[in-house]
């Protein structure tokens, strides 16, 4: 494959969907000091009613630098993405069937010369590439997707509407990366499973995954450290860091794959005396060189992102 302007692009595009599987923050909370936890701080399990519902916000930024046959790629990309989670029935044993449904996607991306942007709720005509983006991305919002989630935050029996895969499906070279399959994958690799018993300060666990995402794989191996309880906004958080590394076993759109060099470090809060997650953030540098057909591909990746959760009041 010759790295043209068209495959650098498409490429580009391939990377919003890999960054999502990773969590805009400068990651100062991360630094808050912790104790060990006590009973008037809850456990690591989440408490489902019917019911409830906990709106999402994830904030995201990605720089992508590229450097391929000489030719310099620079991409930056911000995005928005406001979802709900409503807790449709609980069983006897306390697993809740959840719906999921996302309520706004916003997106704005630059990658040589060309601006892409994308808002749900705007009206505005849209051309281009903002066109392109768009009319993958709309419908995927207001369908539900459905999934079960026991009180550790393991998450399985994922559904996704097929409405949702329809603007991917108008696309075939996206379409294959990014179709119902991966997004089911996606939902549940993006909770944290808790461990069985309350940890001592320092109890960590590994956890991996691989998602196929059409002619790639991704694969990542995670280690969780728990940290103690944090005092954040007058509330005690049990703080958890996860240290994540990221491979591509089959290579990335035919072409091996080396990581150089990685750094990236999520922390999640979950709040144990409400049994919700409270916020998680991640701090993703990725450097990586990418041979194809005699070719190299130089790649820094560099991902912040947040995701924040509110209960919404009954």
């Amino acid at each position: 494959m010759t790295w043209n302007t068209k495959n650098l692009f498409r490429y580009s595009l391939a990377l919003l969907m890999i960054a999502a599987l990773s969590y805009t923050s400068d990651l100062t909370q991360a630094q808050s000091e912790t104790r060990p936890p006590g009973s008037e701080d809850g456990s690591l399990a989440w408490k489902f009613a019917e019911g409830d519902v906990i709106k999402m916000e994830m904030t995201q930024e990605v720089i992508v630098e590229m450097i391929a046959n000489g030719q310099e790629m620079n991409q930056a990309t911000e995005t928005v993405n406001e979802m709900t989670m409503e807790v449709a029935a609980v069983d006897s044993e306390g697993v809740a069937t959840v719906n999921n449904t996302i309520s706004r996607m916003k997106t704005k991306s630059s990658a040589m010369g060309m601006e892409m942007e994308f808002d749900s709720d705007s009206s505005e005509e849209l051309e281009g590439p903002s066109k392109m983006i768009g009319d993958m991305l709309r419908p995927m919002i207001g369908p539900t997707m459905t999934q079960k989630m026991s009180a550790d935050g393991k998450v399985f029996d994922v559904e996704v509407p097929e409405e949702m895969m329809e603007g991917a499906k108008a696309n075939p070279q996206m379409g294959a990366m990014f179709n119902k399959g991966t997004l089911e994958e996606m939902a549940k690799k993006a909770a944290v499973e808790f461990p069985e018993s309350n940890p001592e300060i320092g109890y960590d666990w590994d956890v991996t995954a691989e998602i196929a995402m059409g002619p790639m794989v991704v694969a990542t191996d995670t280690n969780y450290i728990y940290q103690g309880v944090a005092m954040i906004d007058g509330k005690p958080l049990h703080k958890i860091e996860a240290d994540i590394k990221m491979s591509f076993p089959d290579g990335v759109m035919g072409g091996e794959v080396e990581i150089v060099n990685e750094n990236s470090k999520a922390f999640f809060y979950f709040d144990g005396v409400a049994g919700q997650m409270s916020h998680s953030e991640l701090d993703q540098d990725v450097e990586m060189v990418i041979s194809v057909a005699g070719q190299e591909v130089e790649q820094h990746l560099k991902q912040k992102m947040k995701m924040v959760m509110t209960p919404v009041e009954k």
